[in-house]
């Protein structure tokens, strides 16, 4: 018998047959075992767990088969300690049983950060120096002192903090900076069509300190409002002191604000947005 009758014999392809059916049945097998292994088809939905206390997880994650893991907190005095402010997955996504669902917590305590030490740093340099802490700068004062614009006291509430002090995190500081013993006069910046982050900025810069914040009634968002006037009022010739306070009007309509481009040595792109938010003092 040679290999060609050999193939097309009744006993080799009844023997093949065999083999190729007993293949079959183990793949079926396999597959079956891994649908049931793994609950192929079957997901539950994630709860929403958003205001839920810690302690309370278990035992509702428990009934979907799902456990659960906090991974951060975050410090919110307007929300119960210990709820559940964020999760990952999300309410109503579907997943299998057994999985982990990641929650995010109110904090018990408020983040704490040690004070650095910005005695004799530049106002660039301190508030570089803030913002990597987590603080901000609040207000600006100056005393008489041959340093120009260094820092010479860091104050907290109005006292002296010292560098390493434990001191909530997203407090504003107060900074004492040198005149440079310059008393003489200033040229007054132009502040028309600043926003109000934009017209902080250019107050601490020019060396006068913040005044009055005016909004017009029909200002809706603050954020996105701008200078219409300002006290003291610019023109070429207009001159302040170091320390002097400034007032500002702001406003949305943009037809009260009298902008003159060739005045202004910083001009701001008119479809600017400037985000932001208001200081939370922890008390």
């Amino acid at each position: 018998m040679n290999f060609f009758s050999f193939i097309f014999s009744k006993n080799f392809l009844k023997h093949l047959g065999i083999a190729l059916g007993v293949f079959i049945v183990i793949i079926l097998l396999i597959v079956f075992a891994l649908n049931a292994y793994t609950d192929h088809g079957k997901t539950v939905a994630v709860p929403d767990l958003s205001g839920l206390k810690k302690e309370n997880l278990e035992s509702v994650l428990n009934t979907l088969d799902l456990k659960f893991s906090v991974i951060d907190s975050v410090y919110d005095n307007k929300k119960p300690k210990g709820s559940i402010v964020d999760q990952t997955p999300s309410p109503g996504f579907h997943v299998k049983g057994g999985r982990t669902v990641y929650v995010t917590v109110v904090a018990m305590q408020p983040q704490r950060v040690k004070m650095p030490n910005l005695v004799d740093l530049t106002l660039r340099q301190a508030t570089a120096q803030l913002e990597t802490y987590g603080l901000k700068v609040g207000k600006t004062s100056y005393e008489p002192d041959i340093a120009k614009n260094v820092i010479l006291k860091q104050l907290w509430r109005g006292r002296k903090i010292h560098p390493d002090s434990l001191i909530v995190k997203g407090s504003s500081i107060d900074l004492v900076l040198g005149d440079g013993l310059n008393n003489s006069e200033i040229p007054v910046p132009y502040f028309i069509n600043l926003t109000p982050e934009q017209a902080e900025e250019a107050i601490k810069s020019g060396a006068l300190i913040k005044g009055a914040f005016i909004y017009d009634t029909e200002v809706k968002d603050s954020l996105k409002s701008r200078v219409y006037k300002q006290r003291p009022a610019y023109s070429t010739n207009s001159i302040a002191k170091i320390g002097d306070p400034v007032d500002l009007w702001f406003t949305e309509n943009e037809d009260k604000i009298d902008y003159d481009p060739s005045l202004d040595k910083n001009p701001v792109d008119e479809g600017e947005m400037i985000e932001g938010g208001e200081e939370n003092y922890d008390e």
